[in-house]
């Protein structure tokens, strides 16, 4: 579970790229990552991160997906969607995505404990149905504690700096939309997932990933400033250290968490795609019914409390929200935190 602490021990960091159209890099602090950042498009997905000595944590995918009664296309918001291909690399796949921008991601003043902030509005038009959402992106000065544990009893503490995503969903149509599932998706990949000979060319050196669900609350209590806001309903993914060549690759930890309570939530298999960068087929997840974005994609989550996957596979996790109806004119608000440390868990 996590807890949002808004720490004033850091100045606050400006944006460290220009404004670009459809997405911006965010600073992530503290000592030995300056430079490090997140790349997050208009639509709050991401397969872009540089936080020094962990690498990219997300050689898969922050991605979310919106379903509703009568929907015409996948439902996923960002545009592409990452499934594993060879050694470590992954294939990009396109989504189909009906979402297009109004406003792109604007670099914002940053609340006071925020070292970045970033505001974006994208829209849909599905027939009858007319949605905008608008998301804040914030990158909170602070640390968290990421559970792992379904029974409460074990966390991680992650390095400075948590982003926050506020998703509010508005109906700007005349009907009611019916069904509403809205789904905030992970792919990660900690270290010892994976990792890079020394020429940077992907090694088949791999350790299993591991997921769990933990729903309680961790608190990490700051004295110069009360916490704010209560994150909690934790997914986290980790992976073993690699030993090879006398040499030992730490693994990592990688998670989002929530501040409202999910409906549903999920962890599994990825899958691989029978033609890399193309699409899934009609009939893929009828045939595949076990990837865990097909479960999302269905519905049809499992629920579990722990899984792991591996290794040189995919291993991805779902928080999700059900909704019967969203009126015209109303909004509804999902407030998710992304977190990474450079500690796991102990050995399963």
């Amino acid at each position: 579970m996590y807890k949002r602490i808004i720490a004033i021990s850091f100045t606050a960091l400006l944006l460290v790229v220009a404004v670009m159209p459809v997405s911006a890099e965010y600073p992530w602090p503290g000592e030995g990552f300056a430079g490090g950042g997140i790349g997050l498009e208009s639509t709050g997905a991401s397969n872009n991160t540089n936080i020094p000595g962990l690498g990219d944590v997300l050689s898969g995918d922050i991605n979310s997906n919106l379903q509703y009664r009568g929907i015409t296309d996948r439902g996923w918001l960002g545009a592409g969607l990452d499934t594993p291909g060879e050694a470590c690399r992954n294939e990009r796949q396109e989504t189909g995505s009906l979402w297009y921008e109004i406003e792109g991601l604007t670099p914002m003043e940053p609340p006071v404990g925020a070292l970045s902030a970033g505001r974006s509005l994208i829209g849909k038009d599905d027939g009858d149905v007319h949605l905008e959402m608008e998301i804040w992106a914030i990158v909170w000065d602070t640390q968290t504690q990421m559970g792992y544990r379904p029974n409460g009893r074990g966390s991680v503490l992650s390095i400075p700096g948590v982003l926050e995503l506020t998703y509010t969903l508005t109906n700007v149509g005349t009907q009611p939309v019916l069904d509403l599932k809205f789904y905030q998706f992970l792919h990660p990949h900690p270290n010892g997932s994976c990792w890079n000979l020394p020429d940077g060319t992907p090694s088949h050196e791999a350790s299993a990933t591991f997921g769990a669900y933990d729903p309680k609350l961790y608190k990490v209590e700051d004295p110069n400033f009360p916490a704010s806001q209560s994150f909690k309903f934790d997914l986290t993914f980790w992976a073993e250290d690699i030993h090879y060549d006398g040499e030992i690759f730490p693994g990592s930890s990688v998670g989002i968490a929530a501040l409202e309570p999910p409906s549903v939530w999920g962890m599994g298999d990825v899958g691989t795609l029978p033609v890399p960068g193309e699409p899934a087929p009609p009939d893929f997840c009828e045939n595949n019914p076990d990837m865990i974005w097909c479960q999302l994609e269905a519905g049809n989550l499992p629920n579990p409390k722990v899984t792991r996957s591996g290794p040189l596979s995919g291993l991805a996790g779902i928080l999700g929200w059900e909704m019967p109806r969203l009126n015209s004119g109303h909004s509804v608000v999902r407030h998710v935190l992304f977190a990474v440390s450079n500690d796991r868990p102990p050995e399963p």
